[in-house]
């Protein structure tokens, strides 16, 4: 099973469980996509920025980030919320 990381409290739950084993949250399928997608995203924008800070164009991977992963996440997790 592949594990991912709870949007309520940040611990390890199973991707598809609908309710996270520790917080006891219900966690639809498009808030934990969302979720995993600006974490997962985040880490490989992180990645390739340190790269980039080393050959140039560092810039461009900041906008990157910014307009591939923030902005498409933060959509996400906005109309996923529980309290809309």
């Amino acid at each position: 099973m592949a594990l991912s990381l709870c949007p309520e409290c940040i611990q390890p739950k199973f991707f598809l469980a609908p309710r996270c084993n520790h917080c006891n949250q219900e966690i639809g399928f498009l808030r934990q996509l969302a979720h995993t997608y600006a974490q997962w995203g985040t880490a490989v924008c992180a990645f390739w920025f340190i790269m980039a800070l080393f050959t140039g164009g560092a810039g461009w991977v900041f906008l990157f980030w910014l307009l591939v992963i923030l902005a498409p996440s933060m959509w996400l997790a906005t109309i996923t919320h529980p309290d809309n």
